[in-house]
Protein backbone atom coordinates (compact mmCIF):
# COMPACT_ATOMS: atom_id res chain seq x y z
CA UNK A 1 0.00 0.00 0.00
CA UNK A 2 1.00 3.66 -0.82
CA UNK A 3 2.66 5.27 1.98
CA UNK A 4 0.56 8.10 3.45
CA UNK A 5 -2.06 6.89 1.34
CA UNK A 6 -5.93 6.30 3.58
CA UNK A 7 -5.57 2.66 3.02
CA UNK A 8 -2.04 3.16 4.77
CA UNK A 9 -2.79 4.99 7.75
CA UNK A 10 -5.84 2.71 8.66
CA UNK A 11 -3.11 -0.30 8.78
CA UNK A 12 -1.30 1.87 10.75
CA UNK A 13 -4.17 2.05 13.41
CA UNK A 14 -4.75 -1.24 13.06
CA UNK A 15 -1.23 -2.26 13.99
CA UNK A 16 -1.52 0.90 16.47
CA UNK A 17 -4.11 0.22 18.58
CA UNK A 18 -3.03 -2.98 19.66
CA UNK A 19 0.13 -1.56 21.61
CA UNK A 20 0.35 -2.18 24.97
CA UNK A 21 -1.13 0.61 27.49
CA UNK A 22 1.55 3.10 29.18
CA UNK A 23 -0.09 5.44 31.34
CA UNK A 24 0.69 9.07 30.62
CA UNK A 25 1.40 8.58 27.16
CA UNK A 26 -0.96 10.64 25.51
CA UNK A 27 -1.12 13.36 23.08
CA UNK A 28 -2.04 14.72 19.80
CA UNK A 29 -0.03 15.06 17.12
CA UNK A 30 0.45 16.53 13.51
CA UNK A 31 2.51 15.29 10.87
CA UNK A 32 3.51 17.37 7.94
CA UNK A 33 5.37 14.98 5.71
CA UNK A 34 7.37 16.90 2.48
CA UNK A 35 7.86 15.54 -0.96
CA UNK A 36 8.09 16.50 -4.51
CA UNK A 37 4.22 16.69 -4.20
CA UNK A 38 4.08 18.97 -1.60
CA UNK A 39 3.16 18.28 2.23
CA UNK A 40 0.95 15.32 2.86
CA UNK A 41 -0.59 16.02 6.33
CA UNK A 42 -1.95 13.26 8.89
CA UNK A 43 -2.68 13.35 12.38
CA UNK A 44 -2.38 10.72 15.32
CA UNK A 45 -4.49 10.31 18.49
CA UNK A 46 -2.53 8.68 21.27
CA UNK A 47 -4.05 7.48 24.49
CA UNK A 48 -2.19 5.66 27.06
CA UNK A 49 0.25 5.04 24.21
CA UNK A 50 -2.46 3.10 22.04
CA UNK A 51 -2.97 5.03 18.91
CA UNK A 52 -6.70 5.72 18.71
CA UNK A 53 -7.45 7.89 15.55
CA UNK A 54 -4.67 8.38 12.57
CA UNK A 55 -5.75 10.02 9.56
CA UNK A 56 -5.04 12.85 6.79
CA UNK A 57 -6.24 16.22 7.40
CA UNK A 58 -5.18 18.81 9.50
CA UNK A 59 -6.27 18.29 13.52
CA UNK A 60 -7.81 21.61 14.58
CA UNK A 61 -6.05 21.23 18.66
CA UNK A 62 -2.90 19.02 18.02
CA UNK A 63 -0.44 18.93 21.33
CA UNK A 64 2.73 18.96 18.83
CA UNK A 65 3.32 19.67 14.88
CA UNK A 66 6.21 17.61 13.35
CA UNK A 67 7.40 18.05 10.15
CA UNK A 68 9.83 16.08 8.22
CA UNK A 69 10.94 15.11 4.40
CA UNK A 70 9.30 11.77 3.36
CA UNK A 71 12.33 9.86 3.04
CA UNK A 72 12.58 10.46 6.45
CA UNK A 73 9.38 8.84 7.08
CA UNK A 74 10.54 5.89 5.23
CA UNK A 75 13.78 5.64 7.17
CA UNK A 76 12.00 5.53 10.04
CA UNK A 77 9.65 2.93 8.95
CA UNK A 78 13.00 0.48 7.87
CA UNK A 79 14.44 1.40 11.20
CA UNK A 80 17.36 3.17 10.01
CA UNK A 81 16.63 6.03 12.21
CA UNK A 82 14.24 7.17 15.06
CA UNK A 83 12.38 10.02 15.90
CA UNK A 84 14.64 10.75 18.46
CA UNK A 85 18.21 10.49 16.05
CA UNK A 86 16.04 12.30 13.54
CA UNK A 87 15.14 15.40 16.45
CA UNK A 88 18.80 15.64 17.25
CA UNK A 89 19.78 15.43 13.67
CA UNK A 90 17.93 18.09 12.68
CA UNK A 91 15.71 15.72 9.81
CA UNK A 92 12.46 16.24 11.86
CA UNK A 93 11.19 19.34 13.61
CA UNK A 94 9.12 19.79 16.49
CA UNK A 95 6.71 22.71 17.52
CA UNK A 96 4.50 22.77 20.41
CA UNK A 97 4.03 21.17 24.11
CA UNK A 98 7.42 18.68 24.27
CA UNK A 99 6.06 17.80 27.72
CA UNK A 100 3.29 16.08 25.93
CA UNK A 101 5.53 14.30 23.36
CA UNK A 102 8.07 12.65 26.05
CA UNK A 103 5.94 9.79 27.05
CA UNK A 104 5.74 9.24 23.94
CA UNK A 105 9.32 8.58 23.34
CA UNK A 106 9.39 5.58 25.89
CA UNK A 107 6.27 3.85 23.84
CA UNK A 108 8.25 4.49 20.69
CA UNK A 109 11.40 2.08 21.81
CA UNK A 110 9.23 -0.86 22.66
CA UNK A 111 9.74 -4.22 21.23
CA UNK A 112 6.31 -3.75 20.63
CA UNK A 113 6.30 -0.46 18.36
CA UNK A 114 9.35 -1.69 16.79
CA UNK A 115 7.24 -4.69 15.49
CA UNK A 116 4.49 -2.38 14.24
CA UNK A 117 7.34 -0.43 12.41
CA UNK A 118 8.23 -3.69 10.92
CA UNK A 119 4.89 -4.69 10.09
CA UNK A 120 4.15 -1.40 8.03
CA UNK A 121 7.65 -1.18 6.65
CA UNK A 122 6.23 -4.58 5.05
CA UNK A 123 3.10 -3.66 3.51
CA UNK A 124 4.35 -0.01 2.18
CA UNK A 125 5.79 1.27 -0.97
CA UNK A 126 6.54 3.90 -1.72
Amino acid sequence: MRLLSEEWLAERLRLGSALPVVPGATAVVQHEVHGDAGPARYFDDIREGRLTDSRLGVHPTPHAVIRYQRSVELAMLCGEIDAVSGVISGRITVEGDLNRLLPLVSVLQTPAAIEVLRQLNAVTSD
